[in-house]
């Protein structure tokens, strides 16, 4: 009984404890779900909440929350590793705290180990895009989407990416299609794994249609969410309204959400209604609404663009607007670059470049340095530093035909291969720039390579930047024109005639650029072809009333005359009385006396290099040149001699200077052509052009006047066609037989001008040999000399030998002085100045050289050395010198025997010139010798 009742509370036991046992683990189960769907939960709306203060602008609560939300996740994650469905939300809140790296690795890690979940690759292309990595988050969005097409969140997560990268048309298809399907994938309420939701979706589209301009699509597209009126979806509807110009309706729309917006927002707002309100026309109020929204940066700039869109723009007021902006928002990249433009354009260019420096170190944005760049090589140009302009152009080129050209291309096409559209804009400034630069040395000659290099160049570049419009363009046309006158300065004429020829063919043909053409023909040697395009520039120039243009194409006529050798009709072209006519003018004057001594041949272009020799002052009788056929005379001792005279007093002594010594005519100068001469060849350009004839002066009055009236345009002429003028004066003087007038004249050059000027005009010692040539005809004879001496040994050959010439003449003229004047020693130191012009005598031809030894010899007989001077009569050729018959009649009538005198003084009557003013003397001679010897006939 005992046993049994033991056994019975023995299972009595057994069951209680198996009662009491059995319910324990189920409850723990129990237990550890609701912990885990409470934590859940508490997860959830911490990550809403986090959400929510985000959309709200709070970051600080919304970073808490996000913080509690993830460190929840991760709790979860703990409790039960195969919640994997967690780590799309857990990214979530990493992202939205900024953190995409660690984001992205946690996606990567569960996408290895085959998770292929669409949440948690949506948090991985969303990590990318965290990291700025957009362009391989789209594409990695578009690979996963074509693998499921017809999920709609890849497809709102294409269209969200494609927006944000900027290709909207992209965006609109695919936000259209996930939000077709809005009613099956995509809840309402934004779930937490991925964070899209159909309002947000319809934003974005909203945005991308906006950006790709079409606005009129916005309220469709917005539709759901405008009866909320959610100030966030009303912006965009004001905005499409604005664009789509709906200006009162986006008014009415903008301004009732401007009190609900935060601070952020209201200023663009007010610059969304300032905009509709100055397209309707209420400016004023557009104005007012700007300045009611206080000290707000981008309010400021768009009022600095209402008043630069005024008529007339007012930079002014707006660079005032701008620089309060500037002062609030100092790092704010567009405030400084559009502070910088209004400057400029207020004529402030030095201040507008010290803001674009400020600009520059403020580390611009890759998008804005080429607007920065650009804006560099305007100011610089602006304020004269036009190397470091061309610099920034060239700079900012390279870098636009980098931007446009493929991926993975390193290296800019040529400017003459076809660069892109962006890059011509570029080419054209550039070919203006260097163009500019290269125009600044025009003057100068010859013109230096470099400008030369930038001319050709701005063409080049020009010639690219026109080649899209398939038409010559204004600066193409400029360009051309600018390269011609740069192979002008270069000496290449017929290059420029050959360019511009083209252009010149058409009736289109500008009156500028056909003076440059007619330039060019004038310099190519063919003037009177010019003359005709220059005409024929001038009356379109009067057409157009540009008086400036014609009195320049007067002034270019008034040359091309000049060089015709019709200064006459040169002057009366000339008008006005400015410094350029007056210099014009004055030109035309020394060139009448230029073409009197030197004229150019028509159809040669002026040349402006050294124009030397200068006209000499050699008489005929000087000059070693042939003069009308025949050798020049030396001019002789003449014959025969009284022999009472000569064994008296013995003078008074023949003179040296006889019929050959009369003043000379003006040569030897080439003479000018005349209508006669045949005309100039030519490229087809006006090429039947009649030949006009030349004009000139007459006689060294002339010379005078005109050279004088040349010297009163004063300072308009360089000193060098001052001194020439001056020194034509000394040479017409001379040749009159001025030589105290013409030596008072020469000093005063020497005192006016150095003598590098004067080198310039006469050559290495060349002053110095005109100033000998005038004082030994009419100053003191051995200073005259000692200077000749001087210059002997500076002058060229040609110029020394001329000068033995006129040394001898003058050694003879001075002996025969000597021996007129008759006084004791006299003819001794004539004898002693023979002998020294015999010395010069190898600069004068075979009949000079004989007259020299002639003249010598009648000098013997005047010292009573009869047969010294028989020895050198008898050396010399009566066939090169007939008056040695005379010489010699003078030595048998000393000796005589005047029979063989009478002889001699015959043949000297057969072979002497007609004219010789001593045949009379001669023949009274001969006729009383005949009766003497040969009695009465």
């Amino acid at each position: 009984m005992r046993l049994r009742l033991l056994l019975v509370l023995l299972a009595g036991c057994e069951l209680s404890s198996a009662l009491s046992l059995g319910p324990r683990p189920a409850q723990a189960q129990t237990s550890e779900i609701e912990r885990e769907w409470r934590t859940l939960n508490q997860a959830q709306a911490a990550h809403t909440a986090g959400r929510e203060a985000a959309e709200r602008g709070d970051r600080a609560q919304a970073d808490t929350e996000l913080a509690t939300a993830a460190a929840l996740y991760r709790q979860l994650l703990e409790l039960n590793p195969l919640r994997k469905d967690l780590y799309a939300p857990l990214a979530d809140t990493l992202l939205r705290r900024g953190n995409a790296a660690a984001a992205y690795a946690l996606c990567v890690q569960q996408a290895r180990s085959g998770v292929r979940e669409v949440p948690l690759l949506v948090q991985l292309v969303r990590a990318l895009a965290g990291m700025r990595r957009l362009r391989h988050a789209l594409d990695e969005a578009q690979k996963t989407a074509a693998t499921l097409p017809s999920d709609a969140r890849l497809q709102a997560l294409v269209g969200e990416l494609a927006a944000e990268i900027g290709e909207h048309d992209l965006a609109i298809r695919s936000l259209n299609a996930a939000l077709s399907q809005a009613g099956r994938a995509l809840p309402q309420p934004a779930p937490l794994d991925t964070g899209i939701s159909v309002p947000t979706l319809r934003l974005a589209l909203a945005r991308s249609l906006l950006a790709a301009k079409r606005p009129q699509e916005v309220p469709a597209a917005l539709a759901d969410l405008v009866a909320k009126g959610a100030p966030n979806v009303l912006l965009l509807v004001g905005q499409a309204q604005l664009d789509a110009g709906q200006y009162a309706q986006a008014v009415s729309t903008l301004l009732p959400i401007v009190p609900q917006l935060p601070p952020s927002q209201r200023a663009h707002v007010t610059v969304l209604i300032s905009k509709a309100l100055q397209k309707s026309g209420r400016m004023t109020e557009a104005i007012a609404a700007l300045r009611q929204a206080g000290d707000q940066p981008l309010c400021m700039q768009a009022l600095a663009d209402i008043y630069m869109a005024e008529t007339p723009p007012n930079p002014a007021a707006a660079a005032m607007v701008l620089e309060r902006a500037v002062a609030l928002a100092a790092s704010d990249l567009r405030l400084c670059l559009d502070f910088a433009i209004v400057l400029d354009k207020a004529g402030k260019s030095d201040r507008a470049f010290r803001e674009l420096q400020r600009c520059e170190s403020l580390h611009l944005p890759e998008a804005d340095v080429l607007t920065a760049l650009s804006l560099r090589a305007d100011l610089q140009i602006k304020l004269g530093r036009l190397d470091e302009g061309i610099a920034s152009l060239r700079e900012a080129r390279m870098r636009s035909l980098q931007a446009q050209a493929p991926s993975g291309a390193t290296k800019a096409k040529p400017a003459t291969e076809n660069p892109p559209a962006a890059a011509t804009v570029f080419d054209a400034r550039l070919a203006a720039a260097l163009m500019r630069r290269g125009l600044q040395a025009i003057n100068t000659s010859p013109l230096p390579k470099e400008a030369l290099a930038d001319l050709e160049e701005a063409k080049t570049l020009a010639l690219a930047a026109s080649a899209l419009s398939g038409t010559p363009t204004t600066l193409l046309v400029q360009t051309t024109q600018a390269l011609a006158l740069g192979w002008l300065g270069s000496g290449r004429p017929a290059d420029a005639v050959t360019l511009l020829a083209p252009l010149c063919e058409g009736p289109t043909a500008s009156a500028l650029l056909l003076s440059v053409f007619g330039r060019a023909l004038r310099e190519n040697g063919q003037p009177q072809q010019a003359l005709s395009v220059m005409q024929r520039a001038e009356d379109l120039a009067a057409t157009q009333n540009d008086t400036a243009l014609r009195q320049a194409l007067r002034q270019d006529q008034g040359e091309t005359l000049i060089v015709l050798g019709r200064p006459f009709d040169a002057m009366r072209l000339i008008e006005g009385n400015d410094e350029t006519a007056r210099r014009q003018r004055a030109y035309a004057l020394l060139s009448a006396v230029r073409a009197y001594y030197q004229p150019t041949q028509p159809g040669r272009a002026r040349s402006t290099s050294r124009r030397g020799p200068f006209p000499p002052l050699r008489q005929g009788n000087e000059a070693p040149e042939a003069r009308a056929g025949k050798a020049a005379a030396y001019p002789p001792l003449r014959g025969p001699i009284d022999l009472s005279e000569v064994q008296t007093a013995r003078g008074p002594f023949p003179p040296l200077r006889g019929g050959s010594d009369a003043q000379p005519a003006r040569g030897p100068f080439p003479p000018l052509r005349g209508a006669s001469d045949g005309a100039e060849g030519g490229n087809g350009v006006n090429a039947a052009a009649p030949v006009l004839p030349p004009q000139g002066l007459n006689d060294e009055r002339q010379v005078l006047s005109y050279a004088q009236a040349a010297l009163r345009a004063g300072s308009v002429l360089q000193a060098t066609e001052r001194a020439e003028a001056m020194l034509y004066q000394v040479v017409a003087l001379a040749r009159g037989g001025q030589f105290d007038l013409a030596l008072r004249r020469l000093t005063e050059v020497g005192n006016q001008f150095d003598l590098p000027t004067l080198e310039t005009l006469l050559g290495p010692g060349g002053f110095t040999h005109l100033k000998a040539r005038l004082t030994l005809r009419g100053g003191d004879f051995y200073q005259g000399a000692s200077m000749a001496q001087q210059a002997l040994q500076q002058i060229q050959p040609a110029a020394a030998r001329a000068l033995q010439s006129a040394m001898a003449v003058a050694y003879t003229s001075k002996a025969i002085d000597l021996l007129e004047r008759g006084e004791r020693g006299d003819v001794e130191r004539a004898n002693a100045l023979l002998r020294s012009a015999q010395s010069y005598t190898q600069a004068i031809g075979p009949e000079n050289q004989a007259r020299m030894q002639y003249n010598l010899a009648v000098l013997q007989l005047y010292r009573g050395r009869a047969e010294e001077a028989r020895a050198l009569l008898n050396r010399l050729d009566p066939q090169v010198l007939p008056t040695v018959w005379l010489g010699l009649g003078s030595y048998y009538d000393f000796s005589g025997d005047s029979r063989t005198a009478l002889d001699h003084y015959r043949r000297y009557l057969q072979s002497s010139e007609p004219g010789d003013p001593q045949l009379p003397l001669v023949r009274q001679w001969v006729d009383a010798l005949e009766r003497i010897y040969e009695g009465p006939r």
